[in-house]
């Protein structure tokens, strides 16, 4: 089932009470393309990483449509994340985008409201794995795709999700590094005494 744009506006209404004092709201663009069993997992994801690897599983659902509608790992989710509407290769591309500007937006509002880096981390380390995977699959789809138009965008989409994983991954190392520094810190140095024990 795809939400209306009435729904969306009544379940952001509900929502806005119980969600106000959690670490992440609902992301203020637009939901309408996403089922009301997926709206309920985003909903349900509150910290950085379960919304990010919940969006990339949007992602995932989109992705696949676009390789093939028929794909029986969509049948199989259909209980747990519903059922995707009709719709065509640009479609699903243009929802593939969506879902990743999500995770962007996401990942942008938890590094302001200042989420630990631990959160931030294992988030951005899920993101990049994704993105590793979805690349070549993203490119695999041009030989299939016959469309001027459907093309271009699919070239536009590459070209995003190319800078958001190289942002990604640069943002992953320096918290990796700043993960790294801190433990030094705490870690003592070595005294005499235990230097000579590890030399025997």
């Amino acid at each position: 089932m795809i939400y209306t744009p009435a729904a969306v506006i009544l379940l952001a209404m509900s929502l806005l009470g119980t969600l106000w004092e959690a670490e992440l709201i609902l992301p203020q663009a637009s939901i309408d393309y996403l089922t009301s069993e997926e709206v309920e997992h985003v909903r349900n994801a509150q910290v950085i990483d379960q919304r990010v690897k919940t969006f990339m599983k949007i992602a995932e659902r989109r992705l696949l449509a676009a390789e093939d509608p028929q794909s029986p790992a969509l049948k199989r989710e259909e209980r747990e994340w519903g059922a995707l509407a009709s719709g065509t290769r640009a479609d699903w591309l243009n929802h593939y985008h969506r879902a990743i500007e999500e995770v962007i937006v996401n990942v942008e509002e938890a590094y302001d409201r200042r989420v630990s880096d631990e959160k931030m981390l294992k988030a951005l380390t899920l993101f990049c794995e994704h993105m590793s995977r979805h690349l070549p699959r993203l490119e695999a789809l041009r030989s299939r795709i016959s469309d001027a138009a459907t093309n271009q965008r699919l070239e536009q989409i590459i070209e995003d999700v190319k800078v958001a994983y190289q942002d990604a991954r640069e943002s992953e190392q320096e918290l990796k590094l700043k993960r790294e520094q801190r433990k030094n810190k705490k870690e003592p140095p070595m005294s005499l005494e235990q230097s000579e024990k590890l030399l025997q």
